[in-house]
């Protein structure tokens, strides 16, 4: 679930990995997955709530709806994976000694984000709102924390409507997810 807040698809490629890698894994990876995208959702609320409070009190009928729908899919395929496990499938994997801070990262998030914010806003005052979601669309196949980043900034400038944040949020998800089921092949 956790996973799901720093990169939910990073953490789908890696369940999609560890159970082609151990099929034995796949009930358990399968719902990893799933609880990662929740944790998506709840993120997307915050962060509307952070950066953009009018967008954010229209928002939480379809965060809250979709983060239960996974949550509550995710918590079903949890039980069902740990009825089904054996004591041969507990987790094996690599001890990672580097933490959970790494700079590089940090500063790959932070100049995407940014990179995100420019063109998203650039697309907008260029082309309208055809350039708006097509931008987001474009950004969210990579990430799609920064689109809704740059979507909140947008209406918290005043720039763009709730509605269009409500809107461009949707489109990211639906973009994001094209992503997340490739990666987990």
């Amino acid at each position: 679930l956790l996973s799901g807040l720093v990169s939910s698809t990073a953490t789908i490629a890696a369940m999609g990995a560890r159970a082609r890698a151990e099929p034995t894994l796949a009930p358990a990876c399968l719902a990893g997955a799933v609880l990662s995208t929740c944790a998506t959702w709840l993120q997307a609320q915050a962060m509307l709530f952070a950066m953009a409070p009018k967008a954010a009190l229209a928002a939480p009928p379809i965060c809250a709806l979709r983060a239960l729908l996974c949550g509550g899919m995710g918590w079903m395929l949890a039980r069902r994976a740990h009825a089904v496990a054996s004591p041969s499938t507990a987790a094996t994997g690599t001890n990672d000694r580097r933490g959970p801070l790494r700079l590089r990262e940090a500063l790959l998030l932070a100049f995407i984000l940014s990179a995100v914010a420019v063109g998203v806003s650039w697309a907008r005052s260029h082309f309208g709102d055809a350039g708006l979601f097509s931008a987001v669309a474009m950004a969210a196949l990579a990430d799609v924390h920064a689109p809704i980043v740059s979507l909140a900034g947008l209406q918290a400038a005043g720039t763009i409507t709730e509605h269009q944040v409500l809107y461009g949020m949707l489109v990211a998800f639906l973009c994001n997810s094209v992503t997340r089921s490739i990666t987990a092949v």
